[in-house]
């Protein structure tokens, strides 16, 4: 039996090869742009990440006085959608402000409770003691800046309150829980922790 043509290039089997190589270049050209594209999408999230911490201190130094503050620190560079704020004190949850006043500081927040609702004008000064609060729901953080959602006064009528609250504000832990503009999902524990979660839970 003649092998000869068995052995041969003919047309049909260059037509194959060719083919072949072309499957084989395309698939490698495939997987380059999805590598180049995989890389461009980390370098994207990268760029757009934020990190939430959470800052306390007792000192105003913009008016050089007393003043308790908590605040929220973007430390990343893209901005931050807080959806929700947990607040964990002594085993207890928290998701209001004023409920972990009461927590913390008992007969003291509710006398400065009543002091408030005795002043006449509402407009509190730093030697009257006043507080101011901000919403700890859907708000968002800009990259390397703050949110301020607690300034405490010290003064006359803060001077029990801010002292007992001075004291607890180390045992305050917070869960933040919040999102990029691509819609990825973390949870911050206080310190710049973070868990990356499929969604923030609705309150």
């Amino acid at each position: 039996m003649d092998n000869t043509n068995s052995s041969r290039l003919t047309p049909q089997r260059l037509n194959f090869v060719i083919a072949v190589c072309a499957i084989l270049i395309s698939a490698a050209s495939f997987y380059a742009t999805f590598l180049q594209a995989s890389a461009a999408d980390k370098q994207v999230r990268a760029m757009t990440l934020p990190l939430i911490q959470f800052e306390h201190g007792n000192y105003d130094e913009n008016l050089n006085q007393r003043g308790i503050y908590f605040r929220l620190k973007n430390a990343g560079v893209g901005p931050a959608m807080v959806r929700s704020v947990k607040m964990a004190y002594r085993g207890e949850e928290y998701s209001q402000i004023e409920a972990y006043f009461r927590a913390c500081c008992g007969d003291s927040y509710e006398l400065y409770e009543q002091a408030q609702k005795e002043f006449a004008t509402g407009e509190y000064s730093a030697l009257d003691g006043g507080m101011l609060t901000s919403i700890l729901t859907d708000f968002i953080v800009a990259g390397q800046s703050d949110y301020m959602f607690l300034q405490l006064d010290y003064g006359d009528m803060s001077s029990a309150f801010w002292d007992k609250l001075n004291q607890e504000r180390w045992s305050l832990k917070l869960d933040v829980c919040y999102c990029t503009l691509l819609d990825d999902c973390f949870i911050s524990q206080g310190s710049g922790q973070i868990t990356e979660i499929k969604s923030c839970p609705v309150e």
